[in-house]
């Protein structure tokens, strides 16, 4: 009688083959530094990735990424026997549909982000614009960078000063005085309450 053998799963035959190798995922591409085989891969994927489609309703399709994980294994495999071979090649990582899909999907947020970032608001530059404007019309004691604070009862406030109180220098410059003794060269002047003068 033949001796019957008990079937390999195909798990067991990928670990055997493999020697458990782990799964090694894509760097995303805000983290560094990069190595060789982090560049390989990168590379390999921006070339291979145009032929399939991130949204293909079947993975094992042509255009899914379940072929293209058999495509980057082919490539994986054909770097070896070129390894093998004697020449100078970068061997890379195998990859599974899942990393495939978060790598598109990392290098797709970052691509939107590095968009957004570049864009430039109309509202924003004309604001930056009109506060530089203003700035260098600012009279000299406006610039006055070190003033003493004051003690002053919190209830009635501290003079404002700055953005958006800059557009309004006139304003803000009477809140300060020279200081004719020593430095700092200005001072905030003094909080005084009104005093009712009210007769009842």
């Amino acid at each position: 009688m033949p001796e019957i053998v008990k079937h390999e799963s195909t798990l067991k035959s990928f670990n055997r083959l493999t020697q458990n190798a782990p799964w090694t995922p894509f760097k995303e591409p805000d983290k560094g530094p990069f190595t060789d085989i982090d560049k390989a891969e990168h590379a390999l994927f921006d070339d291979l990735s145009k032929e399939y489609d991130r949204n293909a309703t079947r993975l094992d399709s042509t255009k899914g990424y379940k072929t293209f994980v058999k495509a980057w294994d082919l490539e994986l495999a054909a770097r070896y026997t070129r390894k093998l071979e004697g020449e100078d090649v970068t061997l890379i990582n195998r990859k599974s549909y899942i990393q495939l899909q978060q790598h598109f999907d990392n290098v797709a947020r970052h691509k939107e982000l590095l968009k957004l970032a570049s864009q430039q608001d109309e509202g924003d530059v004309q604001m930056e614009r009109e506060f530089r404007i203003t700035r260098r019309l600012m009279r000299p004691h406006q610039e006055a960078i070190a003033c003493q604070a004051i003690q002053c009862q919190p209830q009635l406030g501290v003079p404002q000063f700055g953005v958006p109180m800059a557009l309004n220098n006139e304003v803000t410059g009477a809140a300060f005085r020279r200081n004719m003794v020593a430095n700092p060269p200005f001072l905030y002047r003094p909080i005084r309450a009104e005093r009712n003068n009210a007769i009842t």
